[in-house]
């Protein structure tokens, strides 16, 4: 793991497959999952209708893959 990623962005990583995952799947916070994409660690997916009322549940994220 990279030595620059917070414990809670290690945990996140370790707990996730290449499906698409929701942040309670994944069991971290939408922040921490957020870092990672910005970072293209991960990449996100948004339910829209359920987006606004249960972000934790529609939104979904993966491992990124290789360009």
């Amino acid at each position: 793991m990279n030595a620059k990623l917070s414990t809670a962005q290690q945990a996140a990583i370790s707990n996730c497959t290449d499906d698409w995952q929701s942040a309670y799947q994944i069991g971290a916070s939408l922040a921490t999952l957020d870092a990672l994409v910005k970072r293209c660690i991960l990449e996100r997916r948004t339910d829209a209708l359920g987006g606004m009322f249960s972000p934790r549940t529609s939104n979904f994220y993966r491992l990124a893959k290789p360009a």
